[in-house]
């Protein structure tokens, strides 16, 4: 049986991101199907509907699996001050380097993101803070922050990330 932690299983798994990431850079997320998938791969619906729900869950998945590579390289880089230029830098070319997932996502996105990386922005935010703050003014700057990046990233991904990274 093709349990999770089979190897079979975990290579269908990535070989079906790995397409969905390479047909956006060819085509919106809404006209990729379930069926182009399974036909590049030379797989049958059923293998692809054992992993995902549907193109948006796999979507969904790719998007998470993303962003966790981008905190675990935040993380990696944390002697950087959080928020200073070169920690921008660090992000705005993760964010670069992935704009085909970023823009899908931005096109999917129904709420604000608020609880996405929430515990990861708190423990930056306290840290530049010295807890000098209480926990909801915390809270209330951090949405500040990321309504701000949302709408940053919003444009210039739809500029296909052609303005320089300085400028940003």
């Amino acid at each position: 049986m093709n349990k999770k932690s089979n190897k079979r299983y975990q290579k269908n798994k990535q070989r079906i991101q790995t397409t969905l990431i390479s047909l956006l850079q060819e085509k919106e997320l809404s006209k990729i199907t379930v069926q182009e998938i399974c036909e590049t791969l030379d797989i049958n619906r059923s293998t692809f509907y054992y992993h995902y729900m549907d193109i948006f869950d796999l979507a969904e998945q790719v998007f998470k699996e993303t962003n966790r590579r981008l905190l675990e390289r935040m993380k990696k880089e944390f002697h950087l001050i959080p928020f200073s230029e070169k920690s921008a830098i660090l992000f705005f070319e993760y964010i670069k380097e992935n704009k085909e997932i970023y823009k899908a996502s931005n096109l999917m996105r129904i709420e604000f993101p608020f609880n996405e990386g929430k515990s990861q922005m708190v423990e930056m935010f306290t840290a530049r803070h010295h807890q000098s703050l209480s926990d909801d003014a915390v809270m209330y700057e951090i949405i500040f922050f990321q309504a701000g990046l949302t709408f940053v990233l919003r444009k210039w991904l739809d500029h296909d990330c052609s303005d320089p990274i300085v400028s940003l």
